[in-house]
C-alpha cells in the first residue's frame, strides 16, 4: 500500500498519520477495555515512542516496531491476567494485513506476529527488531507500578533507558 504525501499526510513515526488515525480508529471500535487506560492508547504511544527511539539506535525495523506499538495489547480482554492476549492479537494483525490495513511485507507481517504473540512470555528470544519490540513494551512497565528491570529487556539501549529510569525515581525518593 502507497500513501500519497498529501496535506494533513504528515508523519509522525513512519507510518503516516492518517493512516495511523484510520488503524487507530478501527482499534478503537473494538477495543474491549478503557481505550485510554492502562493497556490503551497512552501505553501504546509510549511503547512507540520508545520503540522509534530504539530502532534508531539499534537498526531494527522501525515500521515493524510501530506496528507493534499500537497492536500487541489490542485483544487484550482485561487489564489483569489475560495469557492470550497476544495470541488473539498476533491473529488480528494477519486479519488486518488481509484487510489492507497494514502495510508490511510478508516477511515483516512475520516478524509482527511473532512479537506481538510472544511479547507477555518472559524468557523469549528473537532478532534485533523482535527484541526492540519487546524492549519498547517493557521499558513501560512504570504505568502499573513496577521499574523496568535491565536484566529482562535485550538490548544495551534498553538496559540503558531502563537505568536511567530507576536513576530518575532514586533521585526523586
Amino acid at each position: 500500500m502507497h500513501y500519497p504525501e498529501v496535506a494533513g499526510n504528515r508523519k509522525i513515526g513512519v507510518i503516516p498519520m492518517l493512516h495511523k488515525d484510520y488503524l487507530l480508529g478501527i482499534l478503537q471500535s473494538q477495543f474491549k477495555l478503557d481505550f485510554y487506560g492502562i493497556h490503551g492508547l497512552p501505553h501504546w504511544e509510549r511503547v512507540a515512542e520508545r520503540g522509534e527511539a530504539l530502532s534508531r539506535l539499534t537498526g531494527a525495523n522501525p515500521k515493524v516496531v510501530e506496528y507493534f506499538a499500537y497492536l500487541h495489547d489490542s485483544k487484550r480482554q482485561n487489564d489483569d491476567h489475560d495469557p492470550e492476549h497476544g495470541l488473539r492479537a498476533s491473529r488480528y494483525c494477519r486479519s488486518l494485513y488481509d484487510d489492507g490495513v497494514i502495510d508490511l511485507t510478508p516477511t515483516e507481517l512475520d516478524q509482527l506476529c511473532n512479537a506481538v504473540r510472544l511479547h507477555n512470555l518472559r524468557h523469549v528470544t528473537g532478532d534485533i527488531t523482535f527484541q526492540v519490540c519487546i524492549d519498547s513494551d517493557r521499558l513501560d512497565i512504570g504505568r502499573v507500578g513496577k521499574m523496568p528491570s535491565p536484566e529482562r529487556l535485550f538490548t544495551m539501549p534498553g538496559k540503558a533507558m531502563a537505568m536511567r529510569l530507576q536513576a530518575e525515581v532514586a533521585l526523586h525518593e
